[in-house]
């Protein structure tokens, strides 16, 4: 497993050095990474997402602000296991990937990956971004627009999510519409998953219940929101198996052992489940002596 720590939300504060932490032991001891080179950024806030493809090659996306329809950020690639990390993408280009908060990063292998964001609703389209050279170089792709048929009358507002390659050419993203009904403040949501097995060149698209996916393998998965769903044919079905009163930040690394950061208005705690998702209970850590 692989760690990296930045400042609480809503707190400006610069670490004076930034490393990912690595273990192979299960917790039990923890091998700090060559600190990362950031003397070029003029600033940076926070990590934002890091994905492994393999026990070697990972990525990590570092936020540095925001405006003007862009999230500015640098991208980082390790191919020693978290060891060293080399920076890929200067935050002054004029890339793509700099546009819109970014939703979710995924790797096939070393080479091919993709790239969501969230325009809020500025961009018609549903555009995602694809490398095939490791993250070095990006190019702006666009999901298939939802037809008449497939979204309820009235929805406007929708973005990519959740990206996952399988194995190539097998990959997924999810989609999440928004729509506001009369006076309402509260939106009415949407969920889709797009499928592919060319690559990307064409795309199958199923209903799904709204949320982030995490995905075991191309057959089970979660949705995961405030009502959490499971699927095990590839999202042709699923099944609600737990309300909760919390938003969470999941990992698991099988179909019944998983753990949640859990936050709501006035609370935060780590969680654990056995069972899949269906309970949950309240982890106390400790710190070793």
């Amino acid at each position: 497993a692989w760690v990296i720590y930045s400042a609480a939300p809503g707190v400006e504060a610069d670490l004076p050095v930034l490393r990912v932490w690595r273990t192979a032991d299960g917790g039990q001891s923890w091998t700090p990474s060559v600190p990362l080179e950031t003397n070029d950024l003029i600033s940076y806030r926070r990590p934002l997402r890091m994905t492994f493809a393999d026990s070697q090659h990972g990525w990590m996306l570092l936020d540095l602000g925001a405006g003007m329809m862009r999230q500015y950020v640098a991208l980082y690639r390790t191919a020693d296991g978290g060891q060293t990390w080399e920076q890929l993408v200067d935050p002054m280009d004029e890339e793509p990937i700099q546009l819109c908060p970014k939703t979710g990063l995924t790797f096939a292998d070393g080479s091919l990956g993709w790239l969501t964001r969230d325009c809020h609703g500025f961009m018609q389209d549903f555009p995602f971004e694809r490398t095939e050279n490791g993250g070095a170089d990006w190019l702006s792709s666009n999901l298939p627009i939802l037809d008449a048929e497939q979204v309820d009358q009235g929805i406007s507002l929708c973005y990519p999510h959740s990206p996952r390659w399988f194995t190539p050419p097998d990959g997924v993203i999810g989609v999440t519409c928004i729509r506001f009904e009369g006076d309402s403040p509260e939106p009415i949501l949407a969920g889709y998953t797009y499928r592919t097995s060319d690559a990307g060149e064409t795309w199958s698209i199923l209903r799904a219940p709204p949320g982030d996916f995490l995905w075991l393998d191309p057959e089970r998965g979660w949705s995961l929101s405030r009502t959490i769903s499971w699927t095990e044919d590839g999202g042709e079905t699923w099944r609600a198996i737990k309300n909760v009163a919390w938003d969470g930040q999941f990992s698991f690394v099988d179909a019944q052992n998983g753990w949640a950061v859990a936050r709501n208005e006035d609370e935060i705690a780590l969680v654990r489940t056995e069972d899949g998702a269906r309970t949950w209970s309240i982890l106390e850590p400790v710190i070793a002596p």
